[in-house]
């Protein structure tokens, strides 16, 4: 329970190494330059993936033989059966009922 006492003495001031606290424009600054210095950064790397890799925005030509509604013939028949599945479970949940 003595721990938990009021200290007789003050604590300690800072010790002489310690900066004070800088003001919100300076931190602002700082935040700035960095926001600037990365967005630089990024446009770099950008610039230097597009020379490398070519103009991402350059898609590939679609088959000319596929239209937009084209079903793979698999999926198509395999959501038949599933459908058809669930008809004939429900018919026979149905029937014993």
């Amino acid at each position: 329970m003595a721990s938990c006492a009021e200290p007789s003495e003050p604590s300690a001031p800072l010790p002489a190494g310690v900066p004070p606290l800088e003001d919100f424009e300076t931190i602002h600054a700082e935040l700035s330059k960095l926001v600037k210095k990365h967005a630089a950064q990024r446009s770099t790397e950008t610039a230097l993936y597009r020379k490398m890799l070519g103009n991402p925005s350059r898609l590939p030509a679609k088959c000319p033989g596929k239209g937009a509604w084209s079903i793979p013939w698999k999926w198509l028949f395999g959501a038949t059966a599933v459908a058809l599945g669930g008809v004939a479970l429900s018919v026979v949940i149905a029937a014993r009922n």
